[in-house]
This record gives C-alpha cells, sequence and structure tokens, in this order.
C-alpha cells in the first residue's frame, strides 16, 4: 500500500475547528499530569496572613513577627481579616465546596455567631478586632466535621442563653449528640490527640457553660487538661496560638469562677510589649511609675501593676479607628492575668497585708472587666471566686488604707457585680466612703479613681450607672 501524506490545512478552517485542534494539543501536553488548584477555603479572600501560612507552612507566631517587621508604625492599624465585621455570609458562600455540607440554616447559624455572639466576648470598642480567631475559626468548622456540628450546638446554646430558645430544638440535640459521636471516633483513633480534637473540646466546654450545665462542663475541662497533658503540654501548642490562647482563657475563667488552681503558666509579656512597640505603642515604665501611688508593694506585685498601669494608659490614649491584633491583646492579658494568680492563688488563703491584697483584687477585676462584657443580664460566667475575695477583703476593716485606693476597687467591683443580689451592700459600702470623702458627685469621684487603672471608654459608662444606682438607693444613710 502506497503511503500518502495528509496536511491539515490551518488557513481554510472554521472557529470550532481551531478550538477541537487546540483542546486535542493541549489533552496532549498535559496529559500525566496531576493538576494543582486551590482549596475552595482559599477561595475566600485571605489576609497576607494566612495566604504565607499556606504557602510556607510557619507558624502562625513567625508569618505575624514577619508581618510586624514589613508593616509601617502607623496607628491606623488595618483588620486583619476583611471577611467577617463588615460583611455576612450569603448565598455565594453556597456555591463552593467544603469538606462539610453547608446550608442557608447553617450560614445564617455562622452569621450570628460571629456578627452578634463572638462580639459579646471581646472587647471591640477599645479597638481590639477580633478577625483573626473568627477566621481561625471559620477555617476550622468549614473543615472538620466533629467542629461543624459542634459550632451550629455553641450557635444554638448561645441563642437560648440570649433569646430564651432555641437549645432544646431538634436540631440543636442532633448537632449535639453527632458531636459526642464524632470526638468519641476520633479519641479512639490516631486523632486523639490532634489540634482539631482539642479545638472541638474547648468549643464543648463554651456550649455547657451557655447551657448553664456545670458538670458536663467539668468533665470536658478535665479531658481537655488530660489531652495537653499527653502532647507534652501547653507549649506544644505554639504553632497554633489561636487555639493556645483560647486554652489559657479557659484557663483563667475556671479559676476566676471556680476558684481551681491554674492549669498551666504563660508570660509572654516581653512579646506583647514588642508586638505592641512594632505597632507603634509604647509601654514607657517611666511615665506608669510617675502614676503610681504606692511603691512599697512586693516587687512582683510593684511589677503587674506597672503593666496594668500602662494597659490603662494605652487604652486612654489610643486613636479611635485603631484596630489592635487579637493575638497581642490576648497575650497581654493572659499574660498578666496568670502573673496576679500566681502571686496569691484564688484556691489559697491569703497572706498578704490589707494593702497588697486591695491592689491583688483590684488588678483582677480591671483585667476581667477589660477582657469579658458587662452586659450584667446575659453573662456566662460571674467569676464568682473573685467576687468572694473580693467581698471577703472588703469586709476587712481598712482604715489604715488610702481612701482613695478603696473607692477604685470598690467601684471597678461595684461595676461587675450590680444589679445581682450582691450589689446593695456594696452600695452602702460606696455611699459610706464618699460620704466619709465629702464627694458627692461623679465629677469628684472620677477625679479621684481615675488615678489608679481606669480606662474612660471602658469604665466611664457603668461608673457614671453605679453612682446613679448608689445614689438612688441610699437616700438615707
Amino acid at each position: 500500500m502506497d503511503q500518502k501524506f495528509l496536511f491539515v490545512d490551518g488557513v481554510q478552517i472554521g472557529k470550532t475547528a481551531r478550538k477541537q485542534i487546540r483542546r486535542h494539543v493541549m489533552n496532549g501536553k498535559n496529559a500525566g499530569k496531576k493538576v494543582h488548584r486551590r482549596s475552595r477555603l482559599d477561595l475566600i479572600r485571605p489576609t497576607p496572613y494566612y495566604q504565607k501560612q499556606k504557602a510556607s507552612g510557619q507558624c502562625e507566631h513567625q508569618i505575624i513577627e514577619q508581618e510586624h517587621q514589613h508593616e509601617h508604625s502607623s496607628k491606623e492599624q488595618r483588620l486583619a481579616c476583611p471577611i467577617m465585621n463588615h460583611r455576612s455570609l450569603g448565598n455565594p458562600f453556597l456555591t463552593l465546596s467544603y469538606p462539610v455540607e453547608t446550608t442557608s440554616y447553617t450560614i445564617n447559624v455562622f452569621n450570628e455567631f460571629f456578627s452578634h455572639v463572638v462580639n459579646r466576648f471581646y472587647p471591640c470598642r477599645l479597638g481590639v478586632s477580633p478577625d483573626d480567631a473568627k477566621y481561625w475559626w471559620l477555617r476550622f468548622i468549614l473543615s472538620d466535621e466533629a467542629a461543624y456540628h459542634v459550632i451550629i450546638a455553641v450557635a444554638e446554646a448561645c441563642n437560648q442563653f440570649l433569646n430564651g430558645g432555641g437549645d432544646n430544638s431538634p436540631t440543636a440535640l442532633y448537632h449535639r449528640q453527632r458531636t459526642l459521636t464524632l470526638v468519641a471516633e476520633r479519641l479512639a483513633g490516631k486523632d486523639a490527640l490532634s489540634d482539631s480534637t482539642l479545638g472541638v473540646i474547648v468549643m464543648m466546654i463554651v456550649q455547657e457553660q451557655m447551657r448553664k450545665v456545670v458538670p458536663e462542663a467539668h468533665i470536658h475541662y478535665e479531658g481537655l487538661r488530660r489531652l495537653i497533658e499527653l502532647r507534652g503540654g501547653l507549649d506544644q501548642l505554639e504553632h497554633s496560638p489561636t487555639l493556645l490562647l483560647k486554652i489559657c482563657k479557659m484557663d483563667n475563667l475556671y479559676a476566676w469562677q471556680y476558684g481551681r488552681p491554674m492549669a498551666y503558666f504563660r508570660d509572654r509579656m516581653p512579646y506583647a510589649r514588642a508586638m505592641l512597640e512594632a505597632e507603634g505603642f509604647s509601654f514607657d515604665r517611666t511615665v506608669a511609675e510617675s502614676a503610681i501611688h504606692h511603691h512599697n508593694l512586693s516587687p512582683y506585685l510593684y511589677e503587674i501593676l506597672l503593666d496594668v498601669t500602662n494597659v490603662s494608659i494605652l487604652f486612654n490614649k489610643i486613636p479611635p479607628k485603631t484596630r489592635l491584633n487579637y493575638l497581642t491583646f490576648a497575650e497581654l492579658v493572659h499574660s498578666i492575668c496568670y502573673r496576679l494568680s500566681r502571686f496569691q492563688p484564688l484556691h489559697e488563703p491569703s497572706s498578704l497585708s490589707d494593702l497588697e491584697d486591695v491592689y491583688h483584687i483590684g488588678l483582677m477585676m480591671f483585667m476581667i472587666t477589660l477582657f469579658m462584657q458587662f452586659d450584667h443580664s446575659q453573662r456566662v460566667l460571674k467569676c464568682d471566686a473573685v467576687i468572694s475575695r473580693l467581698r471577703s477583703i472588703l469586709y476587712r476593716d481598712l482604715a489604715e488604707l488610702d481612701n482613695d485606693l478603696v473607692l477604685w476597687i470598690l467601684f471597678l467591683g461595684g461595676i461587675w457585680i450590680t444589679d445581682g443580689p450582691d450589689d446593695l451592700w456594696l452600695h452602702w459600702k460606696i455611699k459610706k466612703m464618699t460620704l466619709s470623702m465629702g464627694i458627692d458627685s461623679w465629677a469628684e469621684i472620677y477625679s479621684v479613681i481615675s488615678a489608679f487603672p481606669w480606662i474612660r471608654n471602658l469604665h466611664n459608662t457603668p461608673g457614671i450607672a453605679l453612682w446613679e444606682s448608689v445614689y438612688e438607693s441610699c437616700q438615707v444613710c
């Protein structure tokens, strides 16, 4: 048979034929190759922080430090995550593919949880942006089935706690049961000690606290402590500071609420100072020392007082539109709280002088009001162990102490416990103290207590409300 040569005429062909030729050529060129497509989660507009983490596999703290090296020192900080505070997750979100199934119902749950519930637990009014934490949780719950179910159960519990309904719905019961089943399976497998397992258990503790089911919360908390111990301690979670700091928060809350010994200790104060200075905020020791009234304190307590005074100065001078990184803020708060608990644990009888006891409980109340919200009717934990210690100190004869100092802790304590069953005795103590000092107006009171750690934007409004309540309830002394 004679060989015939066939030639392709690329000039006289039409548009359709040309398209088929290109497709055929490209199929041959890509034969045997694996196409690497981006994760659907990354289609949500990423920040440089998470983009670099994906590319390099570095831990979060390394990425944060590199970001700070490249940022200018302007105090107008950009938000770390653009998707939560200003936008809701809408229908386009449903067009993306995730390891877990998303529906219109779950999108509404996420929006409710992130936009209304989570913001209640962060001091956003001070410019602390929780977007890093929100973004971490969003990635977590969309890539982990157990986390997906527990976040819906938590949201339903929050709905019941905040609005008076939803916790006992069939949907809530289903997701709670599904979470327990998945966690039990995970604890029996190779992922028992994984970060995702620890994160799910943290959320389970939050859920039980929201439901006011304390025994179950204790069981989950003890399980969490055991898992972290098997991991080798808290230091093994340095690669995931968001999760690590949530565990630290849980540790501090348990000490404040139940008077339990601290399970861990974490002091990253030098790191937090360095991060703040890199963002253009200074911790001036000389300025803080000039604002302190009592220098005859234990050196350890005095150093804590210096740091808290600097925190107060920082938030009183911070520009209105400034945004602070949540991780830096959390490191700052937990470093101070852990040191306060180490200096005088709440589960042990106090061995301090009256002066040190007053400063210790006053600084602890300051940190609680800084890190938790004031909505008295919708407060998850009331920090009973701290209030018990405050009451025992205020029942003493403090006549030898500076009246200004005592008035300061009376107002910090009153801000936290007002509108509760314990407020009346405190109202009478405040009224008695102001009468002995010869002051009867908020302006005079503010001039006294603002000489100690006090944040105007945070404490003034509840402080004024407390004084008005005292004035009304104690007309005759």
